[in-house]
This record gives C-alpha cells, structure tokens and sequence, in this order.
C-alpha cells in the first residue's frame, strides 16, 4: 500500500513552502488569495487526508456592482445577492452591492477602481465605456473579475456568467416573425442603452434574424430611453398615432410599464405583438392579461449563483465541478404563468 500524501509533497506540487501550506490548509489565514487555491486544488488532486472543506477562517469578499433595485430587475440581482449570502456562507464567501448610474461612467470606473482595491473578487454588471474597460483591465489585473447580465466586452475579466444575448435576440425576431406573419409590418424597438452590452446583442440578433428569415418585418423606430422612462408611455402613444402600420414592439429592457401604457391608451394592445425579456411581478401581470405576448427570461438569481460558483472554485473554496459560465434562459407565455 503506498504512503499517504504529505504536507512536503503538497508544497513541492504547488511550489510553495510547507509553512505556507499549513495555514492554508488549517485555516489560519494570512495566505494570497491565489497561492490559497492552488494549495486547496492540489491538496484533493493529492488526496490529502484531511477535512479540506471546513469553513476557511478568511472571508472572501466579493463586491457586486449593478443598476440601482429600484429597476425591478436589479431587485432580482440584489435578491440574486442576499441568497448566494446565505448558500456560500459555509465557505465564508461574503458579497456587498454596489450601485452604478449608467450616464456617469468616469463615476462607475472610478468605483469599480476603488473595490479592487478593498475586495478579493468582482462581480459586475456595468454598461461599455472606455474609461470602464480600463478601470475592469486594471481590476482584473489584481483580483478575479466576472461579468453577468452585460458583459465588457474585449475587456480581461475572466468570464461572462449568463445566457447568449445575441441569441436571445434572435429568438425574439423569430417569434416576432411568426406571430405577424407572411404579412409581416412595422416594429418598434425600445432599449435602455446600447452602451449596455445585454441591450446591443439582443438588437442585433433580433435585426439580424428578421433579416434572413422575415423582410416583410421592417423595423422603423428605435428609443434608447438612458433608464429615464418617464415620457417612454407618451412617446410610444404618438409612434403608435403617427405610424398605424406598427404591429410589434421589441423591449430589450426596462419601460414595459410604459409601453404597455401606451398600448392600452391608443386600444391596440390585441393587435400589436409585443415581447419583452426579465421576469418581474409587474410583467408577469401584464403577460396574463395579454398585454405582453411573450417574456424572455434569464434568471439573475440563478446567474450570481453560477458566478460565486466559478469565484469559490477559482479560490479553492469549491469540491466539485462549478456549473457556468453560460446559464440558460427561459420563455413564459400567457398560459405558462
């Protein structure tokens, strides 16, 4: 029978010194965040004998950084937050919120500048930007960065967490062109910004599919609301006067209360399509009265899971195989809710 594995081995695998390997592996803090997951990861590739899952003494703390819960979406990704507080609080990981404004985006580099400083890892949701991109570069630089719901891209965090939102825009403008179909007609889209990287992919599927499979599907209006919605239900009100030749609305993000307002307001809410994306309580009321024909759904709280998955295994903190970086999405109809 061959000999167990010791702590000597484990520091020649890992490169380190044995002192260094005992206080990771007895929990007595003080250890890098990256020479304490190399040592857990060769610890069990070893098969040390010994309880490597025990709950490490050091937090690892982890800064979130998204829009503002007053966007009922961004309420989900705090809900997201608050139950990934209490599944990973056996592995003493620790998440705090951060909120951002999208028109202000030397104020979120400057944030997100500030946290890699203070926390062991990233998580965010920000929208493109310049200044952004070079604050997340030199973040990710120093601590482990994750994107979820929008990603940077051509930036050096480590990984986007969440569903393909090209192809979620693509399905959209699939089921845009059957629901008007061979006649097809006018389209609307309303987004938030596409600086946010969500909104862009989502456009461009969307375009693009209506393109190859539905040219009598024309899209002749598109509003970028900045997540200032307030006018959004009198704006779509007069395209809905001016143009009666609109027969689908596309929202790739917030102001569906507003578009359904409009709706309403000019009596055609039977005869336009209109399809949304993100499940929250006042869509989902909307979807049952048929106001809203379809939602698309990405699952923010089951995404921050995915992400501090990924961040504990990346730590050593994760005796398993952690799900992600890509993350399902889901559609609801007004039968399915």
């Amino acid at each position: 029978m061959g000999q167990k594995p010791t702590l000597q081995q484990v520091a020649e695998a890992c490169g380190l010194s044995i002192a260094t390997v005992d206080r990771v592996l007895n929990h007595r803090g003080g250890v890098n965040p990256e020479k304490e997951r190399v040592v857990m990861e060769w610890a069990r590739k070893l098969k040390l004998d010994r309880n490597l899952d025990r709950k490490p003494t050091r937090i690892l703390r982890v800064a979130v950084v998204t829009q503002h819960p007053s966007n009922p979406f961004f309420e989900r990704v705090r809900q997201g937050v608050l139950r990934a507080n209490q599944v990973f609080s056996v592995h003493n990981i620790q998440l705090s919120l951060h909120y951002f404004d999208i028109l202000t985006p030397d104020k979120t580099a400057a944030l997100i500048r500030r946290l890699s400083g203070q926390a062991d890892a990233l998580l965010i949701s920000v929208n493109e930007h310049p200044q952004i991109k070079e604050a997340v570069d030199a973040a990710a630089a120093a601590i482990p960065v994750l994107s979820f719901v929008s990603d940077v891209s051509n930036s050096a965090r480590r990984a986007y967490v969440g569903p393909d939102n090209f192809k979620t825009g693509r399905v959209a403008g699939d089921l845009m062109g059957r629901f008007l179909g061979t006649e097809g007609g006018d389209i609307v889209i309303v987004a938030g910004s596409y600086q946010l990287m969500d909104h862009h992919a989502r456009r461009n599927g969307f375009y693009e599919l209506l393109k190859e499979r539905y040219p009598s599907c024309r899209i002749i209006e598109e509003i970028q609301t900045q997540e200032k919605i307030e006018s959004l239900a009198t704006e779509v009100a007069v395209l809905l006067r001016d143009n009666p030749g609109i027969r689908g609305i596309y929202s790739v993000s917030a102001g569906n209360q507003g578009i359904a307002k409009a709706l309403i307001m000019r009596s055609c809410e039977n005869d336009v399509t209109f399809i949304a994306h993100e499940m929250t309580p006042e869509r989902k009321a909307l979807l049952q009265r048929g106001v809203i024909d379809v939602i698309i759904d990405q699952d923010p709280e089951g995404e921050i899971l995915v992400a501090v998955e990924l961040l504990a295994d990346q730590f050593g903190r994760w005796n398993g195989t952690a799900r992600g970086p890509s993350t399902p999405f889901h559609l609801f109809f007004r039968e399915s809710v």
